[in-house]
C-alpha cells in the first residue's frame, strides 16, 4: 500500500452552527460547506444557490470589440471558421459555436488539428489552406493566447482573428482584432477558472444579447461537459453551469449527447459529474487520441440520433481500444521502473519508442497514482525524432515547474500544476532527467495527499447523511465528493469480492458496526488483522439493489490508529537519505542494527509478513527506515528475495542456510558512516 497523507480539515463548529441559523439549513451541511471555505452567510447562499449565474460576458476583456466583429461577419455574410482542439474542452467548444451561429445564420465551418501531425494549437500550413477557402474570420476556441506568428501570417493573408482561450498567455499577446482570455493580466473578473468552453459560451452570450437562462437551457450540456473534462474548478460560475448543464441531460440532452451517453450505458436520470468525466469526456477524447477529433464534434453538432449514434458506437469501439492501449504503456512502464528502481527517484521518467502519443498522460496519471510519485512518460516513433510526452503529478507537486526547470534541454513544453507536455531530444533526456530530480530533491516529498472533511462518528453514517449532503453537488474540482474519518475501529472480518480482486471490511466501534468496500485490493495484501484498531478514510452513497437503495462505504485508505504523517514521511526521507547515499553519521547509527534486531524482522516474514507494508505494521517497534535496510540486507545475505508488484515491495524467504551479519556490504557501509566524525 502506497503512503497516503491525511489532511484532515479544521472546522470552527460554532460559526458552522451559526451559519446553519442564518442560511436555515442542516447543521451538518453547513459544518461541509464551511470545511469548503464558505465561512460567511452571503458566500454560502452563493454556493448553494440554484439561481441562474449573474454572467456578465462583457467583464471578459476584449468581450465586446470581439462581439462586434463576429456581429458584423454574420450581417455581411464572411466566411468564419472555428479553429477548435482534439480535446473535449476544445471540442465542446466548436460544437458550441458552430451550433449558435448556424442558429445565427452564419457561412460557419469548423477545423480541429490532428493530435499526430499537427500538435495543439495554429499552424501555419492549416492557416495558408483555410485562407484559400475564402475565411474572412478565424475564432479560436480552447487555443490561440500563443498562436503569435499564426496570427501575424492570417493578418497577412487578410484574416481576421478573435481569440477565445482560457491558458495562460506570454508577455506578448497575439495581434488579433479582439483576445478574450480571463487570464491576462489586465482582467478584472472575480472568478476566472473558466474553461474554454466556458469562454466560448461567454463569447456566444456576448453576440446573442440573449439572457443566461435561455442560453443555459439551449447549451449547458455541452458546457458541462467541457469544464469536467478539463478539471475546472466547480465554483462560482462552473459550479452553476455544470448543475443547469447536469439538469439538461438528464431531461432533455441534445441529440449528440444523449447518442453519446446513451451508446455508453449510461442512465437517463442518474447523470452525475462522475458520468461526464469518466464516461462522456473519455469518449470525447478518444476521438482525437485514436484518429480524427473531428467525428466527435460531428456527433455533437447533428440533429440525427441515427447519425449521432453510429459515431457514438464508434467512439466507444475506440475508448475500449485506447483503454487497451493504454494499460499496455502502463504495465511495460511499469516493468522498466521497477526493473531500473526509477521509483528510488522524486520523479520517475520513462521514455520508450514506439507508444502510443495519444494516451500517454492517462497512462502517466495511472503510474503517479501507483507509485505516488510525479510521472512523465514520453515516446518517439524513430530514432530521427526527439521525444514527445505527457507529465502528471501527486499531491501538492508542481510538475510543470520541475519540468521548467529543465528547460534548457527541452526544444518545447507547456501546461500547469497537474499536468504538462514536453517535447525533448533524445541526447538530453539523461541530462533533463538529471536536472529535474534535482530540483525536486530541493522541495519538499511529493506525497499523495487525502483531504478529510471531518472526523465522524460511525453512528452517523446512515442514509439520511447522503440526503442532507445533496445540496453540495455537483461535486467535482475543489469541490470534492466529501471524504470522511472513521477514527479507532476496530476490524471484525475481511471477505473476498469481485473474484478476489476486491474486499469487504466488517469494523466496529461501540455498538455501531459499519460494512466497507475497498476496491483493487486483495485480501491477502491487506495487512492487518482482526481485531486490530484501524482508521478508515471512506466516501459515502446510495446505491439501488433490487429496487432499494442502500448505503454503501467506500474506503480510500486505512491505517493503524494513531500513525503520525510527519513521522512517516521523516522515515520515507531517512530511507531515501540512505539510497543515495546522503546520511550523516548521526542518521546512519539510527539506521544501523544487530543480529537481535534482524532476526525481530525475520521473525515476522516468517509468520506472514510478506510485503514491505505488512512488515512496518507487524513490527511497529522498530524504525520504519531501519526496517527498509533490513530486508535490502536480508536481500543481500540471501536470506529472503524480494519482488515490486505494482505499488508494492512483496518478500519471500529463501531455502538459505546460515549466514554471517559481518558479511553485509550494506550494513558495513553504514557502521563505517556511523562512526565518521
Amino acid at each position: 500500500m502506497r503512503f497516503n497523507k491525511w489532511e484532515i480539515t479544521q472546522v470552527n463548529k460554532e460559526i458552522a452552527g451559526k451559519l446553519a441559523e442564518e442560511c436555515n439549513i442542516e447543521p451538518f451541511l453547513a459544518l461541509m460547506a464551511y470545511s469548503r471555505g464558505y465561512t460567511d452567510e452571503f458566500a454560502l447562499d452563493e454556493f448553494l444557490s440554484r439561481d441562474v449565474p449573474d454572467f456578465d460576458p462583457f467583464e471578459f476583456p476584449d468581450m465586446e470589440i470581439g462581439a462586434k466583429r463576429v456581429n458584423d461577419a454574420i450581417k455581411n455574410g464572411e466566411k468564419i471558421l472555428i479553429y477548435g482542439d482534439y480535446d473535449c474542452d476544445g471540442v465542446t467548444s466548436t460544437a458550441l459555436l458552430y451550433l449558435f451561429f448556424k442558429n445565427m445564420g452564419a457561412d460557419v465551418s469548423y477545423y480541429i488539428p490532428s493530435r499526430t501531425n499537427e500538435g495543439y494549437g495554429m499552424n501555419c500550413e492549416s492557416i495558408k489552406r483555410i485562407a484559400e477557402d475564402g475565411v474572412k474570420l478565424i475564432i479560436t476556441v480552447d487555443n490561440g493566447i500563443t498562436a503569435n506568428e499564426e496570427i501575424e501570417l492570417a493578418n497577412s493573408l487578410g484574416i481576421d482573428t478573435v481569440v477565445t482561450d482560457h491558458h495562460i498567455p506570454t508577455d506578448e499577446l497575439p495581434n488579433a482584432v479582439a483576445v478574450i482570455d480571463p487570464h491576462r493580466k489586465d482582467c478584472i473578473m472575480d472568478f476566472k477558472d473558466f474553461a474554454g468552453v466556458g469562454v466560448a459560451f461567454a463569447l456566444a452570450l456576448a453576440i446573442s444579447g440573449a439572457s443566461p437562462e435561455t442560453m443555459l437551457f439551449k447549451y449547458s450540456d455541452l458546457v458541462a461537459i467541457g469544464t469536467v473534462a478539463d478539471v475546472m474548478p466547480i465554483k462560482h460560475e462552473n459550479r452553476s453551469i455544470v448543475w443547469y448543464g447536469i439538469r439538461k441531460i438528464n431531461r432533455n440532452a441534445s441529440t449528440g449527447v444523449k447518442a453519446l451517453l446513451g451508446a455508453s450505458g449510461a442512465k437517463f436520470g442518474e447523470i452525475t459529474t462522475g458520468t461526464l468525466a469518466f464516461t462522456a469526456a473519455p469518449r470525447i477524447n478518444a476521438a482525437g487520441r485514436m484518429g480524427d477529433a473531428s467525428r466527435a464534434v460531428e456527433m455533437l453538432i447533428s440533429d440525427n440520433y441515427a447519425k449521432a449514434t453510429e459515431i457514438a458506437v464508434e467512439l466507444d469501439d475506440e475508448n475500449a481500444a485506447r483503454q487497451k492501449i493504454e494499460q499496455e504503456i502502463y504495465k511495460s512502464a511499469c516493468e522498466i521502473i521497477i526493473k531500473n528502481k526509477l521509483y528510488n527517484n522524486r520523479i520517475i521518467l520513462v521514455a520508450e519508442e514506439g507508444w502510443h502519443e495519444g494516451v500517454l498522460g492517462i497512462a502517466a496519471a495511472k503510474i503517479a497514482e501507483t507509485f505516488s510519485k510525479p510521472t512523465i512518460l514520453v515516446s518517439r516513433a524513430s530514432n530521427e525524432l526527439p521525444f514527445k510526452g505527457s507529465a502528471r503529478t501527486v499531491g501538492e507537486f508542481k510538475i510543470y515547474d520541475a519540468i521548467k526547470s529543465g528547460a534548457e534541454y527541452l526544444v518545447k513544453f507547456g501546461g500547469h500544476d497537474k499536468a504538462a507536455g514536453l517535447t525533448v531530444e533524445s541526447e538530453k533526456l539523461s541530462a533533463f532527467y538529471e536536472k529535474i530530480n534535482e530540483y525536486a530533491d530541493t522541495l519538499d516529498l511529493p506525497v499523495n495527499i487525502i483531504n478529510i472533511d471531518c472526523r465522524l462518528n460511525p453512528a452517523y453514517v446512515v442514509p439520511d447523511l447522503v440526503y442532507t449532503l445533496k445540496p453540495l453537488e455537483p461535486y467535482g474540482t475543489e469541490n470534492a465528493k466529501p471524504i470522511f474519518g472513521l477514527f479507532g475501529m476496530s476490524l471484525k472480518s475481511v471477505v473476498s469480492i469481485g473474484n478476489g480482486k476486491h474486499i469487504r471490511i466488517i469494523a466496529q466501534k461501540n455498538n455501531t458496526t459499519i460494512a466497507m468496500v475497498m476496491f483493487g485490493m486483495k485480501k491477502e495484501d491487506f495487512p492487518f488483522k482482526e481485531n486490530e484498531i484501524l482508521d478508515f478514510a471512506v466516501s459515502i452513497d446510495l446505491k439501488e439493489y433490487q429496487g432499494q437503495e442502500q448505503l454503501s462505504v467506500f474506503v480510500k485508505d486505512v491505517r493503524p490508529t494513531g500513525i503520525n504523517d510527519d513521522d512517516v514521511i521523516s522515515q520515507l526521507l531517512l530511507y531515501e537519505a540512505f539510497l543515495k547515499n546522503r546520511l550523516d553519521n548521526e542518521d546512519a547509527r539510527l539506521l544501523c542494527f544487530d543480529r537481535n534486531e534482524l532476526a525481530i524482522a525475520y521473525k515476522a516474514i516468517k509468520n506472514g509478513a510478506n510485503t514491505l507494508t505488512k512488515l512496518k505494521f507487524a513490527v511497529k517497534d522498530l524504525l520504519e527506515a531501519k526496517l527498509y535496510v533490513m530486508v535490502d540486507v536480508m536481500e543481500e545475505l540471501g536470506l529472503v528475495s524480494t519482488e515490486y508488484i505494482i505499488d508494492e515491495k512483496h518478500i519471500r524467504l529463501k531455502n538459505s542456510g546460515k549466514v554471517e551479519l559481518e558479511n553485509s556490504k550494506i550494513l558495513n557501509k553504514l557502521k563505517e558512516k556511523a562512526v565518521t566524525l
